[in-house]
């Protein structure tokens, strides 16, 4: 039995060969009423058959450069339609904002952004905000449009989780939230009053100073903001297993000079490793080691305690093994009052896992925390204990985002003891006080006085 084919009729114009106006069914002759449409059909089909030869030709001799997705998008894109795959939601003009960013959506634009020319990926982390992403868009067109920079994420009062901040009419009493937060109680109903949370009490933001400011309650919720944003990143980090070779935290305000930072943290330690030259004979080793860097660090009076952090919109920098650490589960448990560490020896969550299980049984600096052990789960790695510990905390937030950064680096291992080789004679004085991690950069450093790059912004 013979079968035909059967089209309907409406469609049968489609398949007509453009320039004869043969039917391809039953071979018969058709003759379009208007033979201009004949002609445009006929480019329009060339076209296609071009451009799909081209993309046959690309596969075969270069099946690395083609991306399905770009091919895709960039028909739906001809045709007027929003692709599937395209993550115009997640990334608008290069910004990538937090608040609807997840682990797929790094995913798919890593597999979009393969053809990167930069053998480096670095991420950049600006907290701004939603009435200001213009700020951030310059940030993005200038000195992040560097080859280098991977993503480029933006968060905003969206990314908010005190109830407060969220809702712009609900009022925030300045004055009784630091007055709070200078108080004794406080810090002893966490169960955490100690060296390190007497300075923060000490140092917390005074109404006279919040008072200049044109926003006293953003510049509150920023804070929190701050400690939510970092945590959720470096947990999608973690649950996509892609970490950046460096990692920038930073204001809407900040300039970075790329080209500074890869010959830096990238060119100078390659080439001195090639050398042979020790890891802990280098200013800046390679990118594997834990080493988290402030732009401008600020210490305090060290008759009291070690203390540093970081000095606001000069940014933070994390080298992807400070991150490995923050993502590592610990593996501790407790042994009636004995903390055990599974790991060997040198195990870097050792002094962690001693100061969340059994905080009490030793001196200062390991019974030094604020409080975060209370959020602290077996297999927990340090920035889980964070990321509950920024979410959860139901008392108000006494912490200024740069003593956070600080306190994670200094006090949890994150990153490795500062050197002795830049001559500067704290980092030298300190080279056996275990919790002196942050380094500084080029000698950008503040006690009394600028220094460094430090002298070159807004310090107050």
């Amino acid at each position: 039995v013979q079968k035909k084919l059967v089209i309907p009729y409406h469609l049968r114009p489609l398949l007509y060969f453009p320039f004869t106006g043969m039917d391809p069914i039953d071979g018969n002759p058709r003759q379009f009423r208007r033979p201009r449409c004949r002609v445009l059909l006929g480019g329009i089909i060339s076209v296609f058959v071009l451009a799909l030869g081209n993309v046959t030709f690309i596969m075969y001799m270069h099946p690395n450069r083609f991306h399905l997705d770009d091919f895709v998008n960039g028909i739906g894109s001809f045709m007027g339609f929003a692709s599937a795959t395209s993550p115009l939601m997640e990334e608008a003009d290069g910004l990538l904002f937090l608040n609807v960013t997840d682990a797929s959506t790094l995913l798919k634009l890593e597999k979009r952004k393969r053809r990167k020319l930069s053998p480096y990926n670095i991420d950049v982390l600006i907290i701004g905000s939603k009435n200001q992403v213009d700020v951030a868009k310059v940030q993005r067109e200038t000195w992040a449009s560097h080859g280098a920079v991977r993503h480029f994420f933006l968060s905003t009062e969206y990314d908010d989780v005190d109830p407060v901040c969220i809702d712009d009419a609900k009022s925030f009493d300045v004055r009784s939230h630091v007055r709070t937060c200078h108080s004794h109680a406080h810090w002893k109903s966490l169960d955490s009053l100690n060296k390190v949370t007497e300075n923060f009490k000490r140092n917390y933001a005074r109404n006279e100073w919040l008072e200049k400011k044109k926003n006293p309650k953003g510049w509150l919720c920023v804070q929190r903001r701050f400690i939510t944003s970092f945590t959720k990143l470096v947990e999608l980090y973690a649950e996509t297993k892609s970490l950046p070779d460096y990692f920038i935290f930073a204001d809407d305000d900040t300039y970075v000079n790329i080209d500074h930072i890869l010959q830096m943290f990238f060119i100078t330690p390659k080439l001195q490793q090639d050398e042979g030259l020790n890891q802990e004979m280098m200013m800046y080793p390679t990118i594997d080691e834990p080493v988290v860097t402030a732009g401008c660090r600020v210490r305090t009076p060290d008759h009291f305690l070690t203390s540093t952090f970081g000095y606001g919109g000069y940014g933070v920098f994390f080298s992807r093994g400070s991150l490995e650490r923050l993502i590592e589960p610990m593996k501790c448990n407790m042994d009636g009052n004995d903390v055990i560490v599974s790991g060997a020896n040198n195990d870097p969550s050792k002094q962690s896992c001693k100061k969340l299980l059994n905080k009490s049984k030793y001196s200062y600096p390991m019974n030094a925390t604020i409080s975060e052990e209370k959020f602290f789960k077996m297999g927990d790695s340090i920035n889980q204990v964070f990321y509950k510990y920024s979410r959860n905390l139901d008392v108000p937030f006494c912490l200024h985002s740069d003593w956070f950064v600080g306190y994670i680096a200094n006090f949890h291992n994150i990153s490795r003891h500062t050197s002795t080789l830049g001559g500067d004679w704290f980092d030298e004085r300190k080279a056996e006080v275990q919790e002196n991690r942050l380094h500084q950069m080029k000698g950008s450093i503040i006690y009394r006085k600028p220094e460094g790059e430090c002298k070159y912004g807004d310090v107050e």
